[in-house]
């Protein structure tokens, strides 16, 4: 059943939408942009990473491989240890120069790993020339970063196994492992993620100009509460499941200036957003995370989206096309998203965005339903509430096949400035009463200044069953 109220005149004016009680003075003023993002996080993650490096000089030591055996010299030349295999001699090393500040640099070549390679305090692992890493399939990652503080790891290829026939994970940083800087390393066919970083106290992750492609799951994913994290000018492309993911909370960190194209589309994708920030109802929250200037192309559902206790957002400058697919009519599939299923968001600014041709809507607000509580939910059904104090300001929606911005269950909400056109069923889409459920309708919306050139420009009391 669905019930349909329309206007459909060019909407550039001003009005409120409301459910019950007028607006108050106060509750005006709170919604019209309120919201401030930070310029960047960018100078401070990049200095706290750097930080933890000791200032004196570091000494390096040069590795290679050839068919007789592996060999460690000096940078003069002085033969220091050999090896078995790379990953046996590397180790070695690591352990024997634990806390020192040593660049361990390996030679020009293709190296096949029978163990991870697993640097130490305040050791930097690069590659001179191009370098290739082949973890065996048994190996968690080529290289794993286990509760190390200060290292850095730049120039390498690392090619897996192939999809499907291993599970590693290109780099791993797991206990949390604090000023990790991770550059310039290129990431194929590996059957896990292609960067994997772990733990509630894991800070200071500077992921930046690597290229990740045919993922068996995310791209680049932080789990578990990773915080100052600076993800950026990474080209992530055709994943299992999501392009950048941070899991299970997170905090202070920017996802910026990343290219992330074809998520979800490797065999065995279903769920996968371009970036997404999600906590899992609460259960270790995240906020004031920025979102800026990345560009989005075909995501399998969602371009970004924020979810189930992500709070104080900021969605900035990015370019957002092709979100969803043609033959699937779901309601994840849109290029932003903010609230959650399992818990609803609060605070969130989604700025200066473009966004094109998304499967459902372009932009979409929503919180957990009362009447069908989630059964992964950690909260309480006593506990939902609506998804509030949002401002959509700014943004360049066309071509969604169902909604330019669709209201669910929120309240306090700005819409200012916006451009929205060729929707196919309307503009704006507003929530209202669901029959017996009078307390899920959105409410408190401030329209100002937008300009609507759909046919159908705003439908509200919409509810369908």
């Amino acid at each position: 059943m669905m019930r349909i109220s329309m206007l459909v005149f060019l909407f550039i004016g001003d009005f409120f939408i409301q459910a019950g009680e007028p607006f108050k003075p106060y509750e005006i003023s709170y919604i019209q942009g309120r919201l401030k993002a930070p310029t960047s996080y960018k100078a401070y993650i990049q200095s706290r990473v750097k930080k933890g490096f000791k200032d004196r000089i570091r000494r390096e030591i040069y590795l290679s491989g050839t068919a007789s055996g592996f060999s460690a010299n000096s940078k003069s030349g002085k033969m220091i240890l050999t090896g078995k295999s790379m990953g046996q001699l590397f180790n070695r090393l690591a352990i024997e120069n634990k806390g020192n500040s040593v660049d361990f640099v390996l030679k020009s070549g293709e190296y096949i790993l029978d163990q991870p390679l697993k640097p130490r305090q305040n050791q930097v692992l690069r590659g001179e020339g191009r370098v290739t890493l082949i973890p065996t399939l048994t190996l968690p990652a080529a290289i794993v970063l286990d509760g190390v503080d200060s290292v850095v790891i730049s120039n390498f290829t690392i090619v897996g196994g192939g999809i499907g026939k291993c599970k590693t994970n290109g780099i791993m940083s797991v206990n949390d492992s604090t000023r990790v800087n991770i550059s310039k390393v290129i990431i194929r066919e590996v059957g896990a993620c292609g960067i994997l970083c772990k733990g509630s106290k894991s800070k200071y992750v500077l992921i930046e100009d690597c290229d990740i492609q045919n993922t068996g799951r995310a791209g680049i994913a932080m789990f578990d509460g990773v915080s100052n994290a600076l993800i950026t000018k990474n080209a992530v492309e055709r994943t299992t499941t999501h392009g950048i993911i941070f899991a299970n909370g997170g905090s202070f960190s920017e996802v910026s200036e990343n290219i992330i194209k074809d998520t979800g589309l490797l065999p065995g994708g279903d769920f996968a957003h371009g970036v997404a920030f999600d906590s899992h109802g609460n259960l270790n929250t995240g906020e004031k995370n920025l979102i800026i200037k990345n560009k989005i192309l075909n995501a399998r559902t969602g371009g970004v989206e924020i979810a189930d206790g992500q709070n104080h957002m900021y969605i900035i400058e990015n370019y957002i096309e092709g979100s969803g697919r043609a033959n699937q009519k779901r309601e994840d599939q849109y290029g932003i998203y903010f609230g959650g299923a399992l818990s609803q968001g609060y605070h969130c600014l989604i700025k200066g965005n473009t966004i094109k041709n998304s499967y459902w809507n372009g932009i979409r607000l929503a919180a957990p339903n009362v009447e069908r509580p989630n059964k992964k939910s950690p909260l309480p059904k006593d506990k939902y509430g609506p998804t509030m104090h949002v401002d959509i300001i700014d943004n360049i929606i066309s071509g969604s096949m169902r909604y330019g911005i669709e209201l669910n269950w929120c309240r306090d909400v700005y819409i200012k400035g916006n451009r929205i056109e060729t929707s196919k069923l309307a503009d704006i889409g507003l929530i209202g009463n669901r029959e017996k459920n009078i307390d899920m309708p959105c409410s408190k919306v401030l329209f100002k200044g937008n300009v609507l050139k759909s046919q159908t420009k705003l439908v509200k009391d919409l509810f369908e069953k």
